[in-house]
């Protein structure tokens, strides 16, 4: 239900910090774990040096930000 609702009442907002977005439009189940979302959005991000500077990791499905991640450091 709150997926649902989240879907109709989403806002755009305007962010100001270095952030990794990471689509996760294939991947992505209503019924992940936390662990489960979180490794998918780790697991195949790219880091080009324009991202290296990046505070933040959005896990983005269909639009939706779901979860944001501090990143500490980049293996």
């Amino acid at each position: 239900m709150n997926q649902l609702i989240s879907h109709y009442e989403r806002q755009q907002v305007k962010i100001d910090e270095p952030v990794v977005l990471k689509r996760l439009n294939l991947l992505f189940r209503y019924n992940m774990t936390d662990i489960e979302l979180y490794d998918e959005t780790r697991r195949a991000w790219r880091v080009r040096a324009d991202r290296e500077k990046a505070k933040y990791a959005f896990s983005v499905f269909v639009g939706i930000v779901h979860e944001v991640y501090t990143i500490l450091t980049i293996l």
